[in-house]
């Protein structure tokens, strides 16, 4: 089975909302996987909060375009700079926990990955 554009672009655009409301909803559990034991620490609840609703943002943006037919190239464009700022971000910093930088490689680096294969094909 092929999945076309639309539908590769729903499933990032749906894996980046429920990655936004488990950082909104359990910000220590998910930034703490990210960084470490700092996770757990008010400024980092706050900005895993903050990154959970840019998140939820793109993902919402993305999702509601396909269903409204307009374009949403420049949604899919952001979330690729988000996410590769945050791959960057955390493999610039060397106190990231290893399994927090392997999974930010994995799951940011994918991301980005795919939105620049959806926005060179959508729109």
């Amino acid at each position: 089975m092929t999945l076309d554009e639309r539908t590769i672009a729903k499933l990032l655009a749906a894996g980046r909302i429920g990655v936004g409301v488990g950082l909104l909803a359990l910000p220590q559990v998910i930034g703490g996987r990210w960084v470490g034991p700092d996770g757990d620490r008010p400024g980092t609840r706050v900005l895993a909060r903050a990154l959970g609703v840019r998140d939820l943002a793109l993902g919402a943006g993305v999702m509601a375009g396909l269903r409204q037919d307009d374009p949403v190239k420049r949604w899919l464009a952001l979330g690729v700079i988000c996410d590769t700022v945050d791959l960057i971000a955390t493999a610039a910093e060397p106190d990231i926990p290893m399994r927090g930088r392997l999974a930010t490689a994995v799951i940011a680096g994918a991301a980005a990955l795919v939105g620049v294969r959806l926005v060179r094909a959508l729109d």
